[in-house]
């Protein structure tokens, strides 16, 4: 509570909110899944899928929009990645599911996506995110998980990995059995570098006994913990509409057995979680988004919207703010701390007379920590 009352002295709530990628624009039907960094100068990259048509398996660029003035000002559109190749009838033109890595303490930006839900792909920045290097395939990282799942599609995040205190690189994954372009049945797990991404590796996956009660283990968040371990945040179709997590010391292997979180409600739905190392403060703190649509009526009901931003600071354990960031149909989202440690959120979000569609436009918040409280 006195941390609480010092901050509202110094800072004057603030959340503002700015559009930067909508639909039909730039020959693309429509934006997706979108994926946020910030750099160690304050540089900011939003990216997401821009796709051809409406479908996930849709041909698909990566683009990108960039601000070097802490999201006041920002760049044309420009691709991130792109095929070359004959869109049409070209499965391989299906670019998916980016995920940066900000290297902590450095320049190097790191960057993995996906082509078709069938291979992976690692790119680098040594000049925060001005070049990045050739995209060079990973898709044999994934091997050693059929050992145990016979996967037919993989898929990166999306969102952003994460680099822990003692230098490993970890990238939350998920896989499903697919067959059809399908997405499930599915499970989640990690890769991880120990040398800044000149190789990767296959980490474990997230066990699962209990799959009539957590079906479908998807996109997950990571955030390394007070005591670093390592938090895995899941995405689920279980009928009890809350989030998963499992926990591991070294943020690779020995992933605990996943529990529900029933403070988190889970719509289906990407999410975001992120570690919060306010300034003047011993203990980080964490924010987590999602569309929180939970309906005391309904319990069964799943809806996007009421995106939500939720604040924890006991290591995830409890959450005890939350703020509503768009009350209308909102999808995925992903946070991110700015080098001034105010907070930015880009997500998807409707239109003003959009009834259905949750992703018209690609929007991104900019709020401090004194609007959340």
């Amino acid at each position: 509570m006195f941390f609480k009352i010092i901050l509202s002295i110094m800072e004057t709530p603030f959340c503002e909110k700015k559009n930067l990628f909508t639909r039909k624009r730039h020959r693309y039907n429509n934006y997706r899944i979108p994926s946020l960094a910030i750099t160690n100068k304050g540089t900011i990259i939003a990216a997401c899928e821009a796709r051809k048509k409406k479908s996930d398996w849709a041909c698909t660029a990566i683009v990108a929009r960039k601000s070097t003035d802490n999201g006041k000002t920002w760049s044309e559109q420009y691709e991130l990645v792109s095929s070359k190749d004959n869109w049409k009838k070209n499965p391989d033109a299906v670019l998916n599911n980016p995920v940066f890595i900000i290297e902590n303490n450095s320049n190097i930006i790191h960057f993995l996506y996906c082509q078709a839900y069938q291979k992976a792909f690692y790119m680098q920045s040594t000049d925060d995110g001005k070049t990045f290097s050739r995209p060079r395939e990973i898709t044999s990282t994934f091997a050693k998980f059929r050992e145990i799942f016979n996967w037919d599609v993989i898929a990166t995040g999306p969102g952003k990995g994460i680099h822990l205190k003692n230098g490993r690189l970890v990238v939350p994954i998920w896989i499903a059995y697919g067959g059809n372009r399908k997405h499930r049945p599915s499970i989640s797990g990690v890769i991880y570098s120990d040398d800044r991404g000149k190789t990767w590796k296959a980490g474990d996956l997230i066990p699962n006994n209990e799959k009539k009660q957590m079906p479908n283990m998807s996109e997950c968040y990571a955030a390394e913990l007070s005591d670093s371990r390592v938090l895995l945040n899941i995405r689920t179709t279980s009928l009890k509409r809350r989030r998963l997590y499992s926990i591991s010391e070294d943020g690779a292997h020995n992933w605990s057995v996943p529990k529900f979180d029933d403070n988190l409600f889970e719509p289906v739905c990407m999410a975001s979680l992120i570690r919060f190392n306010v300034k003047n403060t011993t203990h980080p703190k964490f924010l987590f988004s999602n569309p929180d649509s939970k309906d005391t009526k309904n319990p069964l009901k799943i809806a996007r919207k009421r995106l939500s931003i939720k604040l924890s600071e006991n290591d995830c354990q409890t959450w005890t703010n939350s703020r509503i960031i768009e009350h209308g149909k909102a999808g995925y989202s992903d946070l991110a701390i700015g080098k001034d440690n105010t907070i930015f959120c880009l997500y998807e979000r409707a239109g003003k007379k959009q009834r259905r569609c949750y992703y018209h436009h690609i929007s991104i918040a900019h709020f401090n920590l004194a609007w959340l409280l």
